[in-house]
């Protein structure tokens, strides 16, 4: 039957911070948004080339999420990698901070069962799929052939975008999807990859850009079937 998500938080309600740890990068956010009311906004930016520091400053920053955390991405590996970043983002959601992941269904819906699951811890965790085919939450080698020869369109209407939002002003874009080989941890191989992270109005608008994926038609929540 249906699972009905949790609402309990591990964090008292009168805590305005959700229980988040201290960052010098939120401090640096605070320090923006107070410069942007006195009229003279600075921009700031860093390189993330290394996988492991990429790696650090997403789980620093969702440790240090206050309000929100959205997530665009393209792959989302079921490895050491792909399950950290999901217990991370699942206490994050228990401390009360509404958690928002989008991902492509072709590449990041590869385990429909723990996709639902997932998706039913908290009401403060919500996942859509981006254009799935046959709006399953999984496909198999079958529906991906049959996609091939019957609406290739379709099946090649993928979501490559790749981003991280804490509270609508820190961000993280690159090349870097959810998995082992993009942060330097795969004992096989592992991609050479560029981040760079961001605060202030770019932010603003990766937030845009992510609210119209969000509200798009053709993004689905993530939903199981009532057993009868």
């Amino acid at each position: 039957p249906r699972v009905v998500a949790g609402t309990e938080l591990n964090c008292p309600v009168t805590d305005m911070s959700h229980c988040s740890i201290p960052s010098p990068i939120q401090d640096l956010a605070n320090k923006y948004f107070t410069d942007l009311e006195n009229g003279d906004p600075e921009q700031y930016a860093t390189i993330l080339n290394i996988g492991e520091k990429a790696l650090e400053a997403r789980i620093h920053l969702i440790r240090a999420a206050k309000k929100s955390i959205d997530i665009q991405t393209y792959i989302w590996s079921s490895d050491e990698t792909g399950g950290l970043f999901a217990r991370e983002l699942i206490a994050a959601a228990k401390r009360g901070v509404r958690v928002r992941i989008i991902g492509d269904q072709l590449f990041s819906g590869n385990d429909a069962k723990r996709l639902a699951a997932t998706a039913q811890i908290h009401e403060n965790l919500q996942i859509k799929l981006y254009n799935p085919l046959d709006q399953k939450a999984a496909s198999s080698g079958m529906d991906i052939v049959k996609g091939f020869f019957t609406n290739f369109k379709l099946l090649n209407h993928r979501m490559h975008n790749k981003i991280m939002l804490f509270d609508g002003r820190i961000g993280i874009t690159g090349g870097r999807n959810f998995g082992d080989s993009y942060f330097d941890r795969s004992t096989g191989f592992n991609f050479i990859d560029r981040d760079i992270l961001v605060i202030g109005s770019v932010a603003v608008e990766m937030e845009k850009s992510f609210e119209r994926y969000w509200v798009d038609p053709i993004t689905f929540y993530l939903r199981s079937e009532e057993r009868r």
